[in-house]
């Protein structure tokens, strides 16, 4: 796949809150994709990219963001405060005033396009309307939920600000690599919900966010886009998938403890978020698959069981994690070759080793036939069912038996982890 036959050419592009979940999958496949990228966060990725200029400052800061946006052709703009600050004027400052800044900082450059990290927060609970939400549907955030009613006041902002914006309304965020907030509230011995009332989610992966944000960066409308896995899923099935017991609470009781607790700051949800948890808004991606002609490749129970391996080892406690002594964590490996270049030939010429995910349907077929040895070796690997016995992921993942396989250039097992109901190993190159 060339640049002429895609039709896109290489961008430069600012990622703010290059540190955080979003900011660390956009990054990676936007240099993957062949285009250039500054990271800006208070503190690099733990992790670094190579090839990614990184700008140490702070969202607030609008002299260091015009310096970041100088010669950028766009925005992806991630940075937020995810936090629980319990009312902090900073969490403001972040959101509302850190906005303000990029859209200060583009207009002095030029830059015309920006991405944001939306949230299907800024609907708000919806007790009296549990169909599919299309972008049109007003949002309506709890009025005590903080982060929702940022989310909602951004795209307003962004809205009448004279750039072509597109803010994509994601919900809960998962897969093996988040280590936010979501992460820390899963990790709890338990989850909570309301007796008598069937609690539906709807999430999406991370891989999915990343590549998503890629193709809305080079192209495709403006205005907002919801983006989700299109299963709905009940308590009983997230419970089962993260590996934690679903306990059902009186209303009242729950309220009442979870008020208790955030008024003591010792817990990170309030009512506002208990009732978006409670009634979380369903969404209709028929933009995300028909305008952007986008799919995702994680359905929302993969993603969940995905999560599992990010829990692995960890309590949560609050807004925190504590590691278990006697467990040892997961750490993620690489990413999966899941973007395709815009210049594949050029880039193998220049040295690189890496696949596109459109590319090398033998190199996978030869690693799945390799780690077939594998399997009959570890002899203890179920597979979670017989459609996931050989489904090619497009994310450039084989899952075979339980393991899931990307296409690197040489296959070593680096992790070995108990999955769901299967064990897992992850592959990347030697």
């Amino acid at each position: 796949m060339t640049a002429a036959e895609t039709g896109k050419q290489r961008l430069k592009v600012l990622v703010t809150g290059a540190s955080g979940v979003f900011g660390r999958e956009i990054t990676e496949r936007l240099t993957r994709r062949g285009h250039q990228v500054v990271g800006l966060s208070r503190r690099p990725p733990a992790q670094g990219r190579p090839g990614v200029a990184h700008v140490a400052a702070d969202i607030r800061d609008l002299e260091a963001v015009t310096a970041a946006v100088d010669g950028c052709d766009g925005v992806a703009h991630c940075a937020w405060a995810v936090e629980a600050l319990f009312g902090d004027a900073a969490e403001r400052a972040i959101n509302i005033g850190g906005t303000e800044n990029v859209l200060t900082a583009m207009e002095r450059a030029g830059a015309r396009r920006i991405v944001f990290a939306g949230s299907t927060t800024a609907y708000g609970p919806r007790p009296d309307n549990r169909g599919r939400l299309t972008e049109d549907t007003p949002l309506a955030p709890h009025p005590d939920a903080a982060y929702a009613v940022c989310k909602a006041e951004v795209e307003a902002m962004l809205a009448s600000a004279d750039v072509d914006d597109i803010s994509i309304r994601a919900p809960a965020v998962m897969g093996r690599r988040i280590d936010n907030r979501v992460r820390n509230l899963l990790a709890g011995p338990v989850l909570a919900v309301v007796t008598g009332e069937e609690c539906l989610w709807q999430v999406v992966h991370a891989d999915d966010v990343g590549r998503f944000f890629v193709v809305a960066c080079e192209s495709g409308p403006t205005g907002p886009v919801n983006l989700a896995a299109d299963d709905i899923l009940t308590a009983d099935q997230v419970g089962a998938a993260i590996g934690r017991r679903v306990v059902r609470v009186p209303a009242k009781a729950l309220e009442k403890t979870l008020t208790a607790l955030w008024n003591r700051k010792l817990a990170p949800v309030n009512v506002g978020d208990f009732e978006y948890l409670r009634y979380q808004p369903l969404l209709d991606t028929t933009k995300q698959r028909k305008e952007f002609g986008f799919e995702c490749a994680w359905s929302g129970l993969d993603a969940l069981e995905d999560t599992r391996l990010a829990l692995m080892g960890l309590v949560g406690v609050g807004d925190k994690v504590v590691g278990l002594p006697w467990r040892q964590p997961f750490t993620p490996g690489r990413l999966p070759a899941d973007t395709a270049r815009l210049r594949p030939k050029a880039d193998e010429a220049a040295g690189s080793r890496r696949y596109a995910s459109s590319g090398a349907p033998e190199r996978r077929c030869r690693g799945a036939k390799h780690f077939l040895d594998l399997d009959k070796a570890v002899g203890c690997i179920r597979p979670r069912s017989h459609q996931a016995n050989a489904t090619c992921m497009r994310t450039g993942h084989m899952r075979l038996l339980g393991i899931e396989i990307s296409p690197p250039s040489r296959m070593v097992p680096l992790v070995a982890a108990p999955g769901p109901r299967f064990g897992r190993i992850q592959l990347g190159p030697r």
